[in-house]
């Protein structure tokens, strides 16, 4: 019984330690580097601007997902593509943006199908690197999402130090790593344009449906229209394939999703695209899916008639 009492103490004295190193350990992959671009993201929406603002919001399918020059050229917008990951859950991608949230701001929000089902609300182990790099979002967490980064914490800590040790072996230095992954002025990724697409696997999207997300999207909506500003819904890209294997479940969520009254910019038919459109995910586009995703979603506010209230808003502030 002695020798078994010592030998759990040394196995958890192991863990602890495991754990300790996991979190404090300084990594510099491109995963790091990736979830780091939210500082520049958020230094783009604390500039002040003389245009109005239009905010694309969600996850990597947003980030991968447009060209934004775009839109600023049709409309004369400033756009910011605040999107890093999928796997921060949209609660917190919502609550790490509403600060920045200015008067007459366009608001794009582009959730993804995993957002909807089980427990993609509220994130994966992509949302510690998400507080890690902004912990001033840890007083948002609920107990969901306090549950998911406890969970996630041991896996978190062995990529850590398996990067840690990566970076030494392969003496990657701090520049090499950044020139993996650019953005452009606005956000949008562009680093893989010039890339080759990967082979991808369609996947079928759906699980229990969680009816929490729309309300806390409802809720965002509200805030954004509080300050004055508008507030669109779309539809995440998505390869024809994985859409096909996953239509029921899109098409019942497309029907809870037109029930809250939010307005909805296209469908999801329309967002999804051919497989050699994507560049190494169902949700990442290549720079022809970019270019042809962002033209949909220029038609589309065009028959929302962004422009009409673009106007409206424009003689308002002269008057102010």
């Amino acid at each position: 019984m002695k020798k078994f009492i010592i030998k759990s103490i040394v196995f958890f004295s192991l863990f602890i330690l495991l754990l300790a190193i996991g979190v404090f350990v300084p990594s510099k992959s491109v995963r790091d580097v990736y979830h780091q671009s939210i500082i520049t993201k958020h230094q783009y929406l604390d500039q002040n601007s003389d245009k109005q603002r239009l905010l694309l919001i969600g996850g990597s399918n947003v980030t991968y997902g447009f060209y934004s020059p775009l839109i600023e050229e049709k409309f004369d917008l400033k756009v910011i593509n605040t999107a890093v990951h999928v796997g921060y859950g949209l609660k917190y991608i919502m609550d790490d943006i509403k600060p920045y949230i200015r008067k007459n701001d366009i608001v794009v929000i582009v959730p993804e199908y995993v957002h909807f089902y089980n427990d993609g609300l509220y994130g994966n182990l992509a949302l510690i690197q998400g507080l890690y790099t902004s912990p001033e979002n840890i007083k948002n967490l609920n107990l969901n999402q306090v549950g998911t980064v406890l969970k996630n914490i041991p896996r978190h800590s062995i990529l850590k130090i398996r990067s840690f040790l990566s970076s030494k072996l392969y003496k990657d230095t701090q520049k090499e790593v950044e020139k993996k992954l650019v953005f452009n002025k606005n956000g949008d990724m562009i680093s893989h344009w010039e890339m080759p697409p990967k082979n991808i696997t369609p996947k079928k999207r759906g699980g229990t449906y969680n009816p929490k997300t729309l309300e806390l999207i409802s809720s965002f909506s509200d805030y954004v229209m509080s300050k004055g500003g508008i507030f669109y819904f779309s539809f995440p890209s998505l390869d024809r394939t994985s859409f096909t294997i996953s239509e029921e479940a899109i098409k019942k969520l497309e029907v809870e999703i037109n029930k809250t009254g939010i307005t909805v910019l296209g469908t999801p038919s329309r967002y999804s695209f051919a497989l050699n459109e994507f560049y190494d995910t169902v949700n990442h586009l290549t720079k022809k899916g970019q270019i042809k995703r962002t033209n949909y979603l220029i038609n589309d506010l065009e028959t929302h008639k962004i422009q009409k209230w673009l106007r409206r808003h424009e003689i308002s502030n002269r008057n102010n």
